[in-house]
């Protein structure tokens, strides 16, 4: 004859901690990967910040000198684990056969962070005139 159990047998109790066990896992893994989000978020903020940072100091060295700070000179800027890489090239009129246009020059500012195969990188483009 069977007896009625009034309990909750050792199978119930090890599949319920298995149930949480992937549970918590699952929680877990989207933590992480949030964190990694939130991580990256944060330093292409930074690499925009000092983007902005380098194109008014151009601007501000050419409404001041514009003889001796025409065209920019190129530069890297280093700072937080960002590397900024700032470059110059003429600017094309539409003409045929195209000739550059004398005052305005293209400034081109590349940004590297991060190590290994993880490194990122952001590029950006504007014009900057002698006389604006």
């Amino acid at each position: 004859m069977l007896r009625r159990q009034d309990g909750v047998s050792l199978i119930e109790i090890l599949i319920g901690i298995a149930i949480i066990g992937v549970c918590v896992g699952m929680y877990m893994v989207i933590q992480q990967m949030n964190w990694a989000s939130v991580s990256k978020s944060s330093k292409v903020y930074r690499v925009i910040g000092m983007m902005e940072q380098e194109v008014e100091n151009i601007k501000g060295a050419v409404r001041s000198n514009p003889d001796d700070s025409f065209p920019p000179q190129p530069r890297v800027v280093t700072g937080d684990g960002i590397t900024l890489t700032i470059d110059t090239s003429s600017v094309m009129n539409n003409q045929s056969p195209p000739e550059p246009i004398d005052n305005l020059v293209r400034v081109i500012m590349t940004a590297q962070w991060g190590a290994g195969l993880g490194k990122d990188s952001m590029q950006v483009s504007t014009n900057i005139a002698r006389n604006y």
